[in-house]
């Protein structure tokens, strides 16, 4: 299926410090009543976590980030999920020991500096439903 879409608003807002990365995202989009579109991110946490499925277990193995790093990329989607908004997003992060970690973005990761940008989209949102084959939730 292919939806397209027409451009909405397009918001550029920072992060507040040590606040927590995913969340802090999530509670942009909703406060703008974001349902559809697309978000990127830079800037830089203190502390990180993110995520790789793990196809044989069926579930999310999560890399703790213990050190101070740069967000070299950060990107997700906004769509919706039985019935509420739901924000996915990965993350690529240079940390100052020279390792770079990737990955889901899961909740724990602090912000240092961080400059969000959200590409709105007119429109009904994707949705995401269960896939019976992977059990992620995924657009269908």
């Amino acid at each position: 299926m292919v939806n397209k879409f027409e451009s909405g608003c397009i918001y550029q807002l920072p992060l507040p410090r040590h606040g927590d990365l995913l969340q802090e995202i999530e509670a942009k989009v909703r406060s703008l009543f974001v349902n559809a579109g697309t978000l990127q991110f830079i800037g830089a946490v203190y502390e990180a976590r993110v995520g790789y499925f793990d196809v044989e277990s069926n579930e999310y193995v999560i890399t703790e980030v213990d050190e101070f790093a740069e967000i070299a990329s950060g990107m997700g989607t906004i769509s919706e999920k039985d019935g509420e908004t739901a924000v996915h997003v990965h993350v690529v992060l240079a940390g100052k020991s020279g390792r770079i970690y990737a990955g889901h973005l899961m909740p724990g990761s602090r912000i240092f500096v961080t400059e969000l940008t959200i590409h709105e989209f007119d429109g009904p949102p994707q949705e995401r439903r269960r896939d019976p084959e992977t059990g992620l939730y995924i657009w269908q």
